[in-house]
């Protein structure tokens, strides 16, 4: 009975919520809401019952006083986002996290009315819930200290820890998991309030009390920064490049490939043969490079000209994507279609809140897939994947733009027909040649589809990988990636394919070859084209990879710079300012 009384407490809570911040009632919407913050809610409540039980075996007459608390925990935290959401738009998140330790200035910014209705509002609520708790459930504690019970809740401890976790897939719960709706505030709704607060207290607890990389003025820092990103001049004509008017675009974003893996050999052939036949025939940047080492780093420099951090995410809060740019809103604004599919679980590290808040039509998943063809571990094979891709794009009202992730060179490499070995690189070295295949087996058969004539292919990846040998994270080749672009129709390649690229730099690159002005993306986008400096600038946990024409380095945080020492500053000065700007920047998202 507690169980279920604490669900439809906190059932009432989001209702007022939506009440106050979704008055058009849309009973389809709100029932969506309300289920997916359940999904949410039930992990609290087991949790909360899970503590209780803990305070009854040792202490029992403290028992009815700490029930009271743990609901009195669950309507503060309410409160501060039912706050939030009417000030920023938002529930809490980091920036807001930031203010937990400097509590004057919240009291300074909020005025005594409010502050007294506030807690008129949690006392009478409480007391209400005390009320009710007691006449409806007259819990009773137990009258006497037993092994059994003890026993119950060192049982308990795995069924709890994953509850909170989200099950037992391979993905872990995350603030993405409540985006069900085209509409923000049902979103935000559906994320249970104190699991939420934790959650960002925990996930963002080394930038809490302030920047760590925060070295330098701030004035200097901002000047720098804003020079290095400032307006450029093109110099090559676009349509030297690119004479198709309004063409598809198909991004194919390789889980995991690093040019290593494109260059590697396997059983003395190459890993990837069809791969590396393609560089030959389209236009490959030879020096292009990853910003970071995960998958929603890589998209989020792909699609929006982000940079990459070694702790923090643009996706990290699902508060900070609120107006992010992005190439997709281009390309919506152009009358395209936009799909992206993938063939595993898009809840990872809130990326599905990232597709959905930069605009994309329609995102797919492993969900979107038969249960009989989702026999690996993280999914769908890129077999599968890339099936389904053909199917969607022959169909496809033209223009569109239309985005694949693939997944089977993501560990476990349990590729179809592939018996695992003890040799992890070789593990990786044959997942990396079945994507190969399926690769080529998707140009064989899109090829053929009347689109195709009128579709530039770009291929790239998300992040490298430290296979197929043991590449160093702090090194050139770790972030070093494959970018190819291909078409039917002519693509001039005459031009330098050598200088130095990222993937931040990629969507003014791609608006210039479409010949497009507008510049839906964030100020850290460079075009390729242009007369700008080039370098690149990649982050691992901790530390950083720049390099441009003059130099190649890593620093690790770990080992700490001479600030001091103006030959050190001569190379680190641009990496150094940008962490510090990055984390400044995201904080003020």
């Amino acid at each position: 009975m507690h169980f279920l009384f604490a669900l439809l407490f906190l059932m009432l809570l989001r209702i007022l919520f939506l009440v106050k911040y979704a008055p058009d009632f849309s009973f389809i919407e709100w029932s969506n809401t309300i289920w997916n913050g359940i999904l949410f809610d039930w992990s609290v409540v087991l949790f909360q019952i899970w503590i209780l039980r803990w305070i009854d075996i040792f202490k029992s007459k403290g028992l009815l006083f700490a029930l009271q608390v743990t609901f009195l925990i669950f309507l503060i935290f309410w409160y501060i986002d039912f706050t939030l959401f009417r000030e920023w738009q938002s529930i809490f998140n980091y920036r807001a996290a930031k203010y937990l330790f400097q509590p004057f200035k919240i009291i300074k910014n909020i005025s005594s009315s409010e502050i007294g209705i506030g807690i008129l509002l949690v006392v009478v609520f409480w007391m209400m819930t005390k009320f009710m708790y007691n006449k409806l459930l007259q819990y009773k504690s137990t009258t006497s200290f037993k092994w059994k019970y003890l026993f119950f809740q060192i049982v308990l401890i795995p069924i709890v820890f994953f509850a909170l976790r989200g099950g037992f897939s391979v993905v872990p719960k995350t603030q993405s998991h409540a985006f069900h709706s085209t509409h923000r505030v049902h979103n935000l709704a559906s994320i249970n309030s104190t699991w939420n607060f934790f959650t960002i207290l925990i996930n963002f607890s080394p930038y809490i009390k302030g920047n760590p990389y925060k070295k330098f003025d701030e004035k200097n820092v901002n000047q720098y920064i804003n020079q290095l990103f400032s307006d450029e001049t093109n110099l090559t004509d676009t349509n030297l490049i690119c004479k198709l008017q309004n063409p598809n675009i198909v991004l194919i974003t390789l889980e995991g490939v690093g040019v290593a893996a494109m260059q590697a050999t396997l059983n003395q052939q190459k890993a990837m043969p069809f791969l590396d036949s393609l560089s030959k025939e389209g236009i490959y940047f030879s020096n292009f490079y990853a910003t970071g080492f995960r998958t929603e780093q890589g998209l989020a420099s792909l699609l929006s000209g982000a940079l990459s951090l070694p702790f923090n995410n643009l996706t990290d809060d699902v508060n900070a994507l609120k107006n992010m740019p992005s190439i997709i809103q281009t390309f919506r604004n152009k009358s395209y279609q936009t799909n992206f599919l993938f063939g595993g679980d898009i809840e990872f590290m809130n990326v599905k809140a990232y597709l959905k808040s930069i605009g994309f039509q329609s995102i797919k998943d492993v969900n979107a897939f038969n249960k009989a063809d989702r026999f690996q571990k993280l999914g769908v094979p890129d077999a599968i994947l890339f099936n389904k891709a053909v199917s969607e794009i022959s169909t496809q009202k033209a223009p569109f733009f239309y985005q694949i992730l693939t997944q089977s060179t993501h560990t476990p490499f349990d590729i179809p027909g592939q018996q695992p070995s003890s040799d992890e690189a070789q593990n990786y070295l044959q997942a990396a040649r079945y994507l190969d295949n399926a690769l080529s087996q998707f140009f064989k058969k899109i090829e053929k589809q009347p689109c195709y004539k009128n579709t530039i292919f770009i291929i790239t990846s998300d992040h490298a990988h430290h296979y197929p040998q043991d590449i160093s994270i702090a090194s050139s080749t770790r972030f070093h990636i494959p970018l190819i672009i291909f078409s039917p129709s002519s693509l001039n390649s005459n031009f330098d394919n050598k200088k130095y690229f990222a993937q931040n730099d990629f969507p003014a690159t791609l608006m210039h070859i479409l010949g497009w002005k507008e510049k839906q993306y964030l100020k850290f986008s460079r075009n390729y084209f242009s007369n700008n400096i080039p370098f690149t600038f990649s982050t691992f946990v901790d530390g950083y990879y720049f390099q441009n024409a003059d130099t190649q380095f890593n620093q690790d945080y770990r080992w700490p710079v001479n600030e001091n020492d103006s030959k050190v500053m001569k190379n680190h000065k641009t990496p150094m300012y940008l962490m510090q700007y990055l984390v400044d920047d995201l904080k003020n998202h």
